[in-house]
């Protein structure tokens, strides 16, 4: 798990989808190259998943990107905070997903804001000595 990102509380996040190839349940915080609609269709094989997104806020981070790259990652920040789209995709198209973004990246647990509130979630992150 990348390093200064919450730990998942594993009662609340107790439900929902599971991927046998990444073993991941529930959403997926989206703060990248895969906010363009057309990007998320095309690497999920979903074309209606950006639809069913909803807004989202994650509170103490920021983006940054992965060392030598122009790819995002989240670093904390106290101050800081990173808009972003939460998703509930299928198996396979978590498991694209999962390869699009590839080794570098781990699923990370954390807390969102929706206008329904504060959620669970994952997102892709690197740990903080690859980030710039």
């Amino acid at each position: 798990m990348a390093r200064g990102l919450r730990p998942l509380d594993r009662r609340i996040c107790s439900g929902g989808l599971r991927s046998p190839e990444t073993g991941i349940r529930g959403s997926i915080f989206l703060y990248g190259t895969l906010l363009e609609a057309r990007t998320l269709a095309r690497q999920s094989g979903d074309g209606t998943l950006h639809r069913r997104a909803i807004p989202a806020m994650l509170h103490g981070y920021r983006r940054g990107r992965l060392r030598g790259t122009p790819f995002p990652t989240l670093l904390p920040d106290p101050g800081g905070h990173v808009q972003g789209l939460l998703i509930r995709p299928t198996a396979k198209a978590l498991a694209r997903l999962h390869a699009y973004e590839g080794p570098p990246y781990r699923l990370v647990p954390l807390r969102v804001e929706t206008r329904r509130g504060i959620r669970w979630a994952r997102a892709w992150a690197v740990p903080r000595w690859r980030a710039a």
